[in-house]
């Protein structure tokens, strides 16, 4: 028997619905993610409105139909309104005989299979209704309510599926998990929590309610507090406070602790060093068993990306330290409390930056009651 390629042509009904997602996936993605699990190996497509390299394009409908028409075999047309298509659905219309429609009415923009010489009398065909096919892979997307719908199915499936697996939910009607995401057994997931993108969360870890954790590795045994996490990676056994936003690339080892009300962003964490509350450091990279107070920043005055302050291993931090890129703490050094630092610290020395108090006796009475006569 010759070898038949298999291939579809990309429909799309409402170019505007192109980019909208569910979780976190575009309804473009559900449907070519699902061609390539079918073994689609060519998808055709006409217009300039969606560029992607998996596309062959084509000038017009017309034109494609007429070159297609003279090849053998059959070929899929295929909506993006349909995001829960099956890959075994479009196999087996493929496969099978006749003219096919998932759906239980025919419309040039739905999912269809044929022969490829049919292509040209598309509109006159009679099309018998696929005999299998859940209900899920009938549901079209082709407006905001009905987008709306489909996003509350797609979380509820989701959500039961983890469960199924260990997962534990403080409110499955209030979780989000995008379709990339692993979980390990065991993780427990707080109210309105969204895991999106290519996350994964560690066997026993628990995330706080009103977390939204993208693009990101979290380890096992870790307790997340209320976080904003984007494109970062924790450890095992990392402790996150409440109101901390982590971005921009970060990166922790294991057991690491840091406070609440703290930003971090693009920075570098050993492991088990601590940071504390009200932190505010970027491009930072910071050693092993390192201890930062509260209330630290670190700032580069140019604003530029390429000063880093460096903290290397076994060095302390005190509350209120300002650290002004680029500079360096050396190993087993000590910076003071109240410390704006400038220069870099050698290894074992303390620093202390702060100016000497002076104390004018009657000051303080004099103003205030300048004050209170305006």
């Amino acid at each position: 028997m010759r070898y038949m390629e298999k291939s579809a042509i990309l429909l799309v009904r409402n170019k505007d619905l192109i980019s909208e997602g569910i979780l976190g996936k575009s309804l473009f993605e559900y449907t070519m993610d699902t061609l390539k699990t079918a073994s689609i190996e060519t998808v055709y497509y006409c217009g300039n409105d969606v560029q992607d390299e998996r596309l062959t394009y084509a000038s017009s409908y017309k034109q494609l139909f007429d070159e297609l028409s003279q090849e053998e075999g059959r070929i899929l047309l295929v909506d993006i309104d349909y995001p829960f298509l099956r890959p075994e659905t479009l196999s087996a219309m493929l496969e099978s005989e006749g003219n096919l429609v998932l759906a239980d009415y025919a419309d040039i923009t739905d999912v269809f299979a044929l022969d490829k010489a049919d292509l040209n009398s598309l509109e006159e065909l009679y099309f018998d209704q696929m005999p299998f096919g859940d209900d899920a892979e009938k549901m079209r997307v082709s407006d905001a309510p009905s987008l709306s719908i489909a996003k509350e199915f797609e979380k509820d499936r989701i959500n039961r599926n983890w469960q199924e697996k260990g997962v534990h939910f403080e409110d499955p009607d209030r979780v989000y998990i995008g379709h990339d995401v692993e979980l390990g057994k065991g993780v427990r997931l707080g109210i309105d929590v969204a895991v999106l993108g290519k996350s994964s969360v560690g066997e026993g870890s628990e995330i706080a309610s009103f977390s939204r954790i993208e693009n990101s590795t979290i380890g096992s045994d870790c307790r997340i507090g209320q976080t904003v996490m984007k494109d970062s990676s924790l450890g095992d056994r990392v402790r996150l406070g409440s109101y901390t936003e982590i971005g921009n690339g970060c990166s922790f080892a294991e057991d690491v602790t840091v406070g609440g009300f703290t930003s971090l962003r693009n920075v570098s964490v050993g492991k088990s060093t601590s940071i504390g509350t009200h932190c505010s450091l970027s491009f930072t990279r910071i050693g092993e068993c390192v201890r930062i107070g509260n209330g630290v920043s670190a700032i580069d005055p140019d604003g530029g990306d390429d000063d880093l302050v460096e903290i290397k291993d076994y060095a302390y931090i005190g509350n209120n330290v300002i650290l002004v890129a680029p500079v360096t703490v050396g190993e087993i050094a000590a910076v003071a409390a109240g410390t704006t630092l400038t220069e870099n610290v050698e290894d074992g020395d303390s620093v202390i930056g702060r100016t000497r108090q002076l104390t004018r006796k009657g000051m303080g009475l004099e103003y205030i009651a300048k004050e209170s006569k305006r």
